[in-house]
């Protein structure tokens, strides 16, 4: 047998070669092509793995990008585990389109998007210790719809973490910086996010094409009772409250009863309606004054919430006020639709019924079911 007295030198050298081919080129996968940044090279754990990086199967993978020139050191530097970025795909049991991601998002309350960003930051506590917590919000990465939170540790770590449903797979992007290096990297890693990685058009949400006998349907709605009052609301069908309980800061845990419609109802007949009624606050807005209170806070608060959703792109708002008569405050507003050419219009409601019950109501339409989704609003505005 041979004696390989040179072949750690060529081990090396071949490492070396393959950093070079990758640092600033692209690496293709079944979901995306990444391009690799100029200063960061594809993490390899051992020569087979640097040969067969663009060849990955489809199923579960994972590439890392990490300052160049880390695959041909003997010894990693302590910071090698940052100023990396992550991307993940798992296999999924149950497929999940990225347009279906979207709406089935944008259906949740505020509350529920707090529960979702309070399980997530559960789980990285269990490995991470957090000084500080971004909450779950939403973006959109090369047109992909993706949930996005972020946190610092106290060893003054930096991370962001993207998630993105891609019909059969879950795809993550994490990125991850040094403070002392933020400067160098923060850079980098925006870029590659807003340029860097491109998915296949056939996992990106499709324009949904008009149906002009879709158009020319007529669904009628009729008056049902809201929640614990007396006042009428108009609904397609006798609605059916699903119960469950939300902490509310200051009142503790409560009951919410919510109808909505289905998730396909936005593309197939024009609109979106969630309606939510909370109970065991009739103590609370007993008095008037407590009542116009509440609906300023409320405004106070929804005013924030959309501030804060980066993923109303070119919203406008329309009308924003408080009927304290009425006992309502309403904010309407468009935006451009992601996925096409046409805009959507959106419309959030908070309403004291005359027995003192809360209602939290979102709406989305395009144009083509404006006449359902504004005589549901003005049931639920008027008595």
């Amino acid at each position: 047998m041979k004696n390989h007295k040179h072949l750690p030198q060529l081990i090396m050298l071949l490492l070396i070669a393959s950093s070079a081919l990758f640092a600033g080129q692209s690496v293709t996968t079944r979901h995306f092509t990444f391009t690799v940044p100029d200063s960061m090279e594809v993490q390899v754990a051992d020569l087979k793995t640097a040969f067969s990086l663009q060849a990955q199967p489809g199923g579960t993978y994972t590439y890392t990008l990490q300052p160049k020139g880390f695959n041909t050191k003997r010894l990693k530097p302590a910071n090698s585990a940052n100023n990396t970025i992550t991307l993940k795909a798992e296999r999924l049991s149950q497929e999940r389109d990225n347009a279906t991601f979207r709406t089935q998002t944008l259906a949740f309350s505020e509350e529920e998007l707090l529960e979702a960003s309070q399980v997530f930051e559960n789980a990285i506590r269990r490995s991470e210790v957090v000084k500080r917590w971004y909450d779950l919000s939403t973006t959109e990465i090369d047109e992909m719809f993706a949930w996005k939170y972020g946190y610092e540790t106290l060893t003054g770590i930096h991370a962001e973490v993207y998630i993105i449903h891609a019909g059969d797979t879950l795809i993550s992007i994490t990125t991850r910086y040094t403070y002392d290096e933020k400067t160098k990297w923060k850079p980098v890693f925006e870029q590659f996010l807003a340029s860097g990685i491109s998915f296949l058009d056939s996992l990106k949400p499709k324009e949904v094409q008009d149906d002009p006998a879709r158009e020319e349907e007529t669904t009628a709605l009729y008056s049902y009772p809201l929640f614990g009052s007396s006042e009428t609301f108009l609904w397609e069908d006798k609605p059916d409250w699903r119960s469950s309980s939300v902490y509310l800061p200051g009142q503790g845990g409560k009951k919410v009863h919510t109808i909505k419609t289905s998730t396909e109802t936005l593309q197939s007949k024009g609109y979106y309606c969630k309606i939510s009624a909370i109970e065991g606050l009739k103590a609370l807005l007993a008095s008037t004054i407590s009542r116009q209170n509440y609906l300023l806070q409320s405004k106070r608060d929804i005013e924030q919430q959309l501030q804060n959703n980066t993923s109303l792109k070119n919203r406008e708002v329309h009308r924003n006020e408080i009927d304290y008569e009425n006992r309502f405050y309403v904010i309407t507003y468009t935006y451009d639709y992601p996925y096409g050419e046409e805009a959507i219009h959106g419309a959030m409601i908070v309403k004291i019924t005359k027995e003192n019950v809360m209602l939290q109501v979102e709406v989305e339409w395009f144009d083509r079911g404006e006449a359902l989704a504004l005589a549901i609003i003005e049931s639920i505005m008027t008595e």
